[in-house]
C-alpha cells in the first residue's frame, strides 16, 4: 500500500473541512472476504463514500462534495506547508446516521437522485451490522452449530430495523437479473432464515463459476440454517 497526499473534504452546507486519506495504489493481499460481499483489507482500506459534518451536522455524500489536495507534494507536508493540518479525518456513519441519511435524505441531493442513492445506503446499513457478528460467524462456522443473528445483533429495536431494511433491500433489487443481484438477494434471505428463497437464487446466477467462493459459502450456510454472515476463501 502507498499513501497519497490527504484531500480536504468540506462539508457542502457550511463548508467546514475534513481531510480524507488517499492511496496511490494498494492491494487486497490479505483480505478477509465476507457473504455480504463486504471484506477487511489493509493493504486497501475502505473510506468513508457519506459522512457528517461535525460543525453544522449535516449528512452528506463524500462525492457530492468541493475536494482539494492538502499539498502539491510531500515535501510541502513535511515542511509544515500543507492546508488543513488540524482539520479531522472524516468518519463513517453510525448505525443511526445511516438510518437518518435514508429517512430524511442528503444534503444537497434532490429526491430524484436520492433515489439512487438508497441502494447503497442500505446495503452499507445491511453491512454496518453484518460487520458486528463477523468474528462470531468463524466461531459458529467452526463450532458446526445453528446460529441465529438476532441474539449477536443487540436489542429487539435493531431487529425490527435489520429486518425492515433486509426487506426494503429485496424491493430495491426486485427486477435486477444480474448476477451480483442475485448473489445478494440469496445472502439477504438466508440472514431472514428464508433458506428455500436463498437456494432459488443461488440457482438463478448464471455465471456460478466466477462467483462460486461466495456461492459455497452461502450454501453451506443455508445447509446448516446459519443466519450469520460468513468468512468466504477466496
Amino acid at each position: 500500500m502507498l499513501p497519497g497526499i490527504p484531500e480536504l473534504v468540506k462539508c457542502p452546507s457550511c463548508g467546514f473541512a475534513q481531510k480524507q486519506e488517499t492511496l496511490m495504489s494498494g492491494n487486497t493481499f490479505g483480505a478477509l472476504h465476507f457473504s455480504d460481499g463486504s471484506r477487511i483489507a489493509p493493504m486497501l482500506p475502505e473510506t468513508p463514500r457519506y459522512t457528517k459534518c461535525p460543525e453544522c451536522s449535516v449528512l452528506f455524500g463524500v462525492c457530492d462534495a468541493k475536494r482539494e489536495k492538502v499539498a502539491k507534494c510531500w515535501g510541502e507536508i513535511h515542511a509544515g506547508k500543507g492546508k488543513g493540518e488540524d482539520a479531522p479525518y472524516i468518519e463513517f456513519l453510525s448505525k443511526d446516521e445511516y438510518c437518518q441519511a435514508i429517512n430524511e435524505g442528503l444534503y444537497g441531493v434532490s429526491d430524484t437522485d436520492m433515489k439512487g442513492r438508497m441502494l447503497d445506503l442500505r446495503l452499507l446499513l445491511w453491512r454496518a451490522y453484518n460487520r458486528r457478528i463477523h468474528t462470531d460467524a468463524y466461531k459458529a462456522l467452526l463450532d458446526g452449530k445453528k446460529s441465529s443473528l438476532w441474539n449477536r445483533i443487540g436489542s429487539d429495536d435493531e431487529e425490527v430495523i435489520y429486518r425492515d431494511n433486509c426487506r426494503e433491500l429485496l424491493k430495491l433489487l426486485e427486477g435486477s437479473s444480474d448476477d451480483e443481484a442475485y448473489l445478494i438477494k440469496a445472502e439477504i434471505y438466508r440472514n431472514l432464515g428464508d433458506f428455500d428463497r436463498c437456494r432459488e437464487a443461488l440457482l438463478r446466477i448464471s455465471k456460478p463459476k466466477y462467483y462460486r467462493p461466495f456461492i459455497d459459502a452461502i450454501k453451506t450456510a443455508c445447509d446448516t440454517e446459519c443466519t450469520l454472515t460468513v468468512p468466504v476463501d477466496v
